[in-house]
């Protein structure tokens, strides 16, 4: 089985390597200043990226993505436990997250602009607003999905409504709170 495994990735490796070599082969003979050979590549791309602008470009990107992605997962099970536990304040406010759902993050740039300013704040709010919607209808599932067996049983019990949360809701509703910043990290980085 572990060979298989090494033959596919061996196979999946060689077209794209056998594709750099015939590039960088041909790209040494044309002499094309559009087509540099893969040597000049990794060079310029050496002095330009991995010195001088990791620091100022790109570490200062990953932690206003993880900061976004932090706080649209804390408000994303927060606001999801609420609408989730009560059918009343899901209804009610159903209209204006399908709105809000809808509207693209670029169409709100402006309006963070606005609100935030240019720094750092109004980029924060535009990643949190693309990434909580994941979160949040996962939590809400999550939270409906729990088995009302259980639930009738705790209130029989009569276990306090924090405990219900804390010891039966949440961890039943975990599982598919995690599947979306898991399953929907790659697709809304910015």
């Amino acid at each position: 089985m572990i060979r298989v495994r090494l033959a596919d990735w061996a196979l999946a490796l060689a077209l794209p390597a056998l594709l750099l070599v015939a590039y960088d082969g041909w790209a040494r003979t044309a002499g094309s200043f559009f087509f540099p050979p893969l040597g000049e590549i990794g060079s310029t791309f050496a002095a330009e990226w991995l010195f001088a602008r990791v620091p100022t470009d790109l570490l200062p990107s990953l932690g206003r993505m993880l900061a976004g992605y932090a706080l649209a997962v804390a408000v994303g099970v927060a606001a999801g436990t609420l609408l989730g536990l009560s059918r009343t304040l899901s209804t009610a406010l159903d209209p204006v997250l399908q709105f809000l759902r809808a509207l693209p993050p670029p169409a709100l740039i402006p309006v963070s602009l606005l609100v935030f300013g240019a720094g750092d704040s109004a980029k924060v709010f535009l990643i949190v607003l693309g990434a909580v919607w994941p979160v949040l209808l996962n939590t809400v599932d999550g939270v409906r999905g729990v088995d009302p067996t259980a639930l009738d049983m705790a209130r029989s019990y009569r276990v306090p409504a924090h405990a219900r949360l804390t010891r039966l809701i949440l961890p039943a509703a975990l599982p598919r709170i995690l599947a979306a910043p898991v399953r929907h990290w790659p697709s809304r980085s910015s």
